[in-house]
């Protein structure tokens, strides 16, 4: 059976084999420990393994994108899944996404006003520590490589300011 659509890895409660990026024997203990329960390997398409995920957790599809992610049970991005199906080279394989940092990231490069994620008030202390410690990141580097990053430094600056409370 070969997996050629999203749908198909949700009707089959699939996931890819592969994890980036480490080895898939590092990462699926970690995600054991998140509840997912590995299957068997999908016969005759090894880029899938059968899955179950977590109570509360779900699928969501990004349109026309190789990406699409898994919710965790707060409807927060947890895992990255990275699929080309439909042509060649067929790939699929998943990342295990540092919450706080990669919000961060979609905050920084977001085309809108500068606002914190709509999760925010969802996020562990430690994810928004990660989130805090992502825009330090940026700043620092926006500060030493201006011609690069220079031009997020305003939109660091004005996130730092919301989550330190105060408008920009």
């Amino acid at each position: 059976m070969t997996i050629n659509t999203f749908d198909d890895i949700v009707r089959g409660g699939l996931l890819p084999v592969e994890i980036e990026p480490e080895v898939a024997d590092k990462w699926w203990p970690r995600l054991i420990e998140l509840g997912f329960v590995r299957g068997e390997p999908v016969p005759g398409d090894d880029l899938f393994t059968h899955a179950t995920l977590p109570d509360g957790w779900t699928y969501q599809e990004i349109k026309y994108s190789y990406t699409s992610y898994l919710l965790d049970e707060r409807f927060v991005r947890r895992v990255a899944l990275h699929t080309r199906l439909g042509m060649r080279p067929r790939f699929a394989y998943m990342r295990i996404l540092d919450v706080g940092t990669d919000l961060a990231a979609d905050a920084i490069y977001n085309d809108g006003p500068a606002m914190l994620p709509d999760e925010w008030s969802k996020l562990t202390d430690a994810e928004q520590s990660a989130f805090r410690g992502a825009l330090d990141s940026y700043r620092e580097s926006s500060l030493r490589n201006p011609r690069v990053y220079g031009n997020l430094l305003p939109r660091v600056d004005a996130l730092t300011s919301l989550v330190n409370g105060s408008t920009p």
